[in-house]
């Protein structure tokens, strides 16, 4: 079978499961469809040649690619344990129901424009990446969904690496250990993960990012909630009374330095950002996303906020 095809396949029958992971609800995994994808990825994983194929109740799939190595090779029993992770939700930022994948066959340049929401569009300018396709195939939603790329892409290929090496035992490895969880996108992914299980040396997460790179350091994230009660006062009698939640967290954000925001930072340089701004005038909250290389970096975000 022509094994981008394959791949291309899995992807888009992924990419059909709304994976959305939800914030505060309790339960691993937030969302069921995460767990309907995670049976379709072990049972995947299964045929393709992975004999101990685990999946636990809580959605985590941990599987082993054994080593090869002839009994006389010298590198027998030394290989290090390589661990690679992928995750199975993806972001509650926009619709992930639905989806309906679009292929760009041989990208030759230009806008991407979007059929079925003609008022967005994919320019050069927004994504430079772009310039990188040509002559590559895209593949994008329609415009009116989240396509689920992230981590979908990575479950799907994945899969197919797992099954090129059982299927090519002439490409010599140690043992591969993969760990597929749930509930990344919302921070909470790796809180049941059983690392004695999962008995990898180091590992790498299989996700976004430019061709062929290889990040070698992450950051730390932290998330913290900030609310502001306010006092609601008929508008005509305020004064000195009426206290609007919203103005207050508005003039707090305002005054958060505006260096350590994404637009302004690159690099290891520390960041915040705001995100999921509500509020009435009696109540206000907003949730502030801290990240930093180093943990008393954090600290000291902590400390100025």
């Amino acid at each position: 079978m022509d094994v981008k095809k394959e791949l291309v396949d899995r992807f888009i029958e992924y990419t059909k499961i709304d994976t959305r992971s939800i914030e505060g609800v309790g339960v691993t995994p937030s969302s069921p469809g995460q767990l309907e994808l995670a049976k379709m990825v072990a049972d995947d994983l299964k045929g393709a040649g992975l004999t101990d194929v685990e999946l636990t109740d809580d959605g985590f799939i941990y599987a082993t690619i054994e080593e090869n190595l002839p009994a006389d090779h010298p590198a027998k029993g030394k290989v290090p344990v390589i661990g690679l992770f992928a995750h199975l939700d993806t972001a509650g930022d926009a619709p992930g129901d639905n989806v309906k994948a679009r292929i760009i066959e041989n990208y030759q340049g230009g806008d991407i424009d979007y059929p079925a929401s003609p008022s967005v569009k994919l320019t050069e300018e927004l994504a430079p990446g772009l310039k990188k396709c040509i002559g590559h195939t895209i593949i994008t939603s329609d415009g009116t969904t989240l396509l689920g790329g992230d981590d979908k892409a990575a479950l799907s290929v994945l899969v197919q690496y797992a099954k090129y090496l059982t299927e090519n035992p002439n490409e010599l490895h140690g043992k591969i250990r993969i760990a597929i969880i749930p509930d990344e996108e919302i921070g909470i992914g790796t809180e049941k993960l059983d690392m004695k299980k999962f008995g990898a040396d180091v590992a790498y997460t299989v996700d976004a990012g430019e061709m062929g790179e290889i990040d070698v350091e992450s950051f730390n994230g932290f998330m913290g909630t900030i609310k502001v009660k306010g006092y609601a006062a008929f508008p005509g009698y305020g004064k000195g009374i009426y206290v609007n939640a919203t103005q207050v967290l508005s003039k707090f954000i305002a005054a958060m330095n505006e260096e350590r925001w994404p637009q302004s930072a690159a690099g290891r340089e520390p960041i915040w950002w705001v995100e999921g701004f509500q509020g009435v005038v009696g109540e206000a909250e907003t949730k502030v996303y801290l990240r930093d290389f180093d943990l008393d970096g954090i600290e000291e975000q902590k400390k100025i906020l």
